[in-house]
């Protein structure tokens, strides 16, 4: 019975031998269909017509013969098994149609082997194009490693062990080496720094007894050409092992990472700088007699401004119309005593204009001083006032070789800072004499609250060893045809829900429309484009990212495929952006209080009446709560990311939770005109578990916030209720203004933010309560829910139970 289909093509001009070829093709097996041609012409016209499994061709017809046909579907290039069927052939013949190209040659009188001798072919031909499919898929896959290699902005070396050289290289250069200098191992080892050089070599050495298994990475620091020190993370992988099991060929990645180093190193440095901060400010409130107090001043600032070539702090003496140097340091410190008149020199530029000032080389500046330039020469010098109520009393200058280190915008500021805390100490220091022995109490009860903040700081997230970037490849309508793991990570999508869809639909939200313009021009180019660009992930969320978009040539110089590299750079962007929110923030809040103090402190040294005292000394005591406030919630936040703060753990009963907070709060609400009050609990619910002093502080938080932004005559409500399945939901509700649905996307999310109503409503703070209370219910596995009711807002703490 036949079964297998054929589409045979058979030149031959007689109709009966052309039927027997098909009966004994049915007798084999097959089920053909056919068409039959004896000219050029109706040759050439079928194979444009369809294409065919075999080709059956007598070997001489009058107007086209078995060589001639091959021929022609040789000419086209057309792998199809041709065998020859002719009533008679001799053996030479035969020979040089098979050398021809001819596939086999068979007798009419024997058609025997026919069914066969196509069955064979065919199984060939299908052996040729999968050979041909395997060699094209692999020219592809080589194009395809080549481009991203080339495009990516890491550098690729495979060293083969056995010769002690490279044998591929992804780029001409590294660092300002070309590859053969840098795939020289003594100018490597030559180049890394002493104090890396002892710990890369025992890395490497390790890596190749097999010590780190297949893969391993390290980041040490390298020379370049220029002679400027680079930071670069190596990873190694080996590719292949000889005979024996050691490794002889190894792929070295290399990724230059100094500007990652540069952003970590400057927060690092700011967190120390504003922990110092307080450290100074510790310092300057144990100590109040001017004469130890300045040179305490000038050490500690030229120590927390890395001066290393010290300063000075001139005062102003309105009498005698003088700035006089009361303390100094190094390259200055012998003038200690010397004076000038408050309109010359850097000193005087800064003391009239109220502004600091940078001057990056003292003997350049138009305004030096001749018989100062012998000292103080090429140093760059800081100079800030120190003020008081407005009033300039004096300035804080330091001094740094400027070959080891500049100073900038982030040390104006740092500088300000200090300045503002030394301007309030020197005249605390000055009015001692007249000031009450109250006042003095309480001023060192405020510098007393400054508590000291944890030492370890809160590091970027580290590098991810052998990172990889998210591609996509996608064919030239944008349509995606392939994402990669690193992809799915990233954005969350899975294979099956990006492909085929257009890229630019899917994550394009972000590109401006010059970016698309620029992108689409260059890809028509066939050139490469990089940009930066906001994402949508899969669950609703954005990420800021690097893009490039490769394109891949197809043949014959024709537009391909293209491949996209996607690098989030989100985290970086979103560390600086809170890093400059947090010092506006800390500047802002902790200003007011101290203004107010240093206002009061200076009325209570007019020896007012009695009557008056008592308000003075209640305003300072109200004003020194509220900054102890502050600083202790900043304190607090820092203390409660910790991971082991909450490891005291507990069943917590919720009715001494809630009264608790109630007797807290009850002198408040009553002084606030808030009535605060707590629903009935049901009878049975379950305790929660958790450290009871954290769960009452996050309460605490929350109540907090509700009775501050409840108008007078308010009401707030604690209430708990069971959530099947998930714990319990503590409940604090108040029936104020509320907040609006686009605010609630950020006020559990930013640490900073307050919201249109604490930003315009007078209402003191920096937004840590929340904070503090989501940082908690977070550290107990559970979370802070906040929901804009039909009048107010409620807040939901909920808690796992047992």
């Amino acid at each position: 019975m036949a079964t297998t289909p054929l589409s045979v093509l058979v030149v031959e001009d007689s109709e009966n031998d052309t039927q027997l070829l098909i009966r004994e093709l049915r007798r084999g097996g097959f089920a053909p269909s056919f068409a039959r041609v004896e000219t050029v012409d109706a040759l050439h016209a079928v194979l444009d017509s369809q294409s065919w499994d075999v080709v059956l061709a007598d070997y001489s017809l009058p107007q086209l013969d078995a060589m001639a046909a091959l021929r022609i579907i040789q000419a086209r290039e057309l792998d199809i098994p041709f065998i020859v069927v002719s009533g008679a052939v001799g053996e030479e013949t035969a020979v040089s149609l098979m050398l021809a190209g001819a596939h086999d040659c068979i007798i009419k009188n024997n058609l025997a082997r026919l069914a066969h001798a196509i069955r064979r072919e065919l199984d060939q031909a299908q052996e040729r194009a999968a050979r041909r499919r395997a060699d094209r898929e692999l020219r592809e896959s080589e194009q395809r490693f080549r481009l991203l290699t080339q495009h990516s902005p890491d550098t690729f070396y495979v060293i083969d062990l056995t010769q002690g050289r490279a044998t591929y290289c992804n780029r001409d250069e590294f660092l300002g080496f070309s590859q053969v200098e840098f795939a020289t191992r003594e100018v490597n080892l030559d180049r890394i720094h002493d104090d890396d050089r002892p710990a890369a070599m025992q890395h490497w050495q390790a890596f190749l007894a097999g010590d780190l298994g297949p893969s391993a990475a390290i980041e040490y620091r390298i020379l370049s050409k220029a002679d400027t020190w680079e930071w670069i993370q190596s990873r190694e992988t080996i590719m292949a092992y000889d005979d024996a099991g050691h490794p002889n060929e190894v792929l070295i990645t290399m990724t230059v990472m100094t500007e990652r180093k540069r952003a970590e190193q400057s927060l690092a440095q700011r967190t120390r700088a504003l922990h110092a901060l307080h450290e100074v400010a510790l310092d300057l409130g144990g100590e109040l007699e001017l004469s130890a107090l300045l040179p305490h001043i000038m050490a500690q600032a030229a120590n927390l401004l890395d001066a290393d070539q010290g300063g000075g702090i001139w005062l102003y003496h309105p009498t005698e119309n003088i700035l006089c140097l009361e303390a100094a340091e190094g390259v200055v410190a012998h003038l200690v005593g010397a004076s000038l008149f408050p309109d010359r020199g850097i000193a005087g530029w800064v003391f009239q204009h109220k502004q600091s000032r940078i001057i990056d080389r003292y003997d350049d500046w138009e305004g030096q001083i001749p018989d100062w330039v012998e000292m103080l020469s090429s140093n760059t010098l800081l100079v800030v006032p120190l003020m008081w109520r407005e009033r300039v009393i004096g300035v804080l200058g330091v001094l740094a070789d400027p070959n080891r280190r500049t100073f900038g915008s982030d040390d104006v500021q740092l500088a300000e800072m200090l300045a503002a805390q030394a301007s309030l100490t020197i005249t605390n220091a000055r009015l001692r004499g007249q000031l009450h022995q109250q006042t003095i109490t309480l001023t060192e009860e405020v510098l007393q609250q400054n508590v000291e903040i944890r030492h370890h700081e809160q590091q970027a997230q580290a590098i991810l060893h052998n990172i990889d970037d998210a591609i996509m490849l996608m064919n030239t309508d944008g349509i995606v045809t392939y994402v990669n793991r690193a992809f799915t990570t990233l954005l969350g999508y899975q294979p099956e829900d990006i492909t085929g869809q257009r890229h630019m639909e899917a994550l394009g939200q972000g590109l401006v429309p010059h970016d698309l313009r620029q992108k689409s021009h260059l890809v028509r180019q066939q050139q490469p484009w990089h940009g930066e660009a906001v994402l949508r992930r899969k669950d609703g969320t954005t990420c800021e990212v690097e893009m490039a978009i490769v394109p891949v040539p197809g043949p014959n110089g024709t537009a391909g495929s293209m491949v996209g590299s996607i690098r989030d750079i989100g985290r970086f962007k979103q560390l600086d952006r809170m890093k400059t929110r947090f010092m506006q923030l800390i500047s802002h809040q902790l200003r007011t209080p101290l203004s107010s103090v240093q206002l009061y402190a200076e009325l209570l040294k007019t020896n007012p009446p009695p009557d008056k005292l008592n308000s003075y000394v209640g305003v300072l005591d109200a004003e020194i709560k509220r900054l102890s406030g502050l600083i202790q919630k900043v304190i607090d936040l820092v203390r409660l990311t910790d991971p082991d703060a909450a490891r005291d753990r507990s069943l917590v009963s919720i009715p001494s939770l809630f009264d608790q907070t109630l007797t807290h709060f009850h002198t408040q609400a009553i002084q606030m005109g808030v009535e605060l009050y707590a629903v009935p609990l049901p009878d049975d619910l379950p305790p929660v578990r958790g450290e009871q002093s954290l769960l009452v502080r996050a309460l605490r938080e929350l109540v907090e916030n509700a009775i501050r932004f409840s108008p007078p005559g308010g009401m707030v409500t604690l209430a708990a209720r069971w959530l099947p399945g998930t714990g319990v939901a503590l409940v604090v509700s108040d029936n104020g203004e509320g907040i609006n649905a686009d605010e609630l996307a950020h006020i559990l999310s930013d640490t900073f933010y307050r919201g249109k109503i604490g930003e315009t409503g007078h209402i003191p703070g920096m937004g840590l309560g929340l904070a503090i209370a989501r940082v908690i219910a977070d550290q107990h596995g559970g979370r802070l829910v906040a929901v804009s009711v039909e009048q107010g807002t409620e807040f939901e703490l909920v808690l796992p139970v047992g």
